[in-house]
């Protein structure tokens, strides 16, 4: 069944985005649906992972310090600085 939801899934998502770019209005009062179902598609995406997936993931630790770093060191010049702050924050909670 996992098998054919994978295989479905990009078509329908596809689609849907097409559906909803074309007729955005009846599309617009599911708006609340969005979280709930990005929950589902994340808690489906992590019961696939394994232990070796962490694993892989933590080499890139420094990898991603490095791009935090780089984060900073370009964002600042620019005019919005509080939102370059926010999200960074929300980019350091993320990693590792």
């Amino acid at each position: 069944m996992s098998n054919l939801i994978v295989k479905i899934f990009p078509a329908m998502a596809l689609l849907l985005s097409v559906l909803a770019w074309i007729r955005p209005n009846e599309l617009a009062s599911l708006g609340f649906l969005i979280v709930p179902l990005l929950g589902v598609i994340m808690l489906g995406m992590g019961t696939t992972l394994s232990p070796a997936d962490f694993a892989a993931a933590a080499a890139f630790c420094t990898d991603a310090f490095r791009a935090l770093i780089s984060f900073w060191g370009t964002v600042p010049s620019c005019r919005e600085r509080e939102n370059a702050r926010l999200y960074s924050e929300a980019f350091s909670r993320a990693v590792c």
